[in-house]
């Protein structure tokens, strides 16, 4: 997704966030920025993972972003409308 090691930066995400439940990762949510494509800027992608299974889910929320389309959403993601 674009962030680099121990030192997070990256040039498409403007922020990222890591949610935890009971000392358990759940989640990462990463939000695009400024050098990502116009259409694409603010848009969220959020991967979430069950510690039960260790099944991965992806959701792309792109309600924010001024010129988004479906046709963004990677493949296996769910749009959030």
């Amino acid at each position: 997704i674009g962030i680099n090691g121990s030192s997070p930066s990256s040039n498409l995400i403007y922020t990222a966030s890591i949610k935890e439940n009971a000392q358990h990762f759940e989640s990462l949510t990463a939000t695009l920025g400024k050098n990502a494509y116009m259409d694409i800027q603010k848009a969220t992608i959020t991967l979430t993972r069950k510690p039960s299974s260790g099944e991965w889910s992806c959701e792309v929320d792109g309600r924010l972003a001024s010129g988004w389309k479906l046709k963004f959403v990677p493949t296996g993601c769910t749009n959030i409308t």
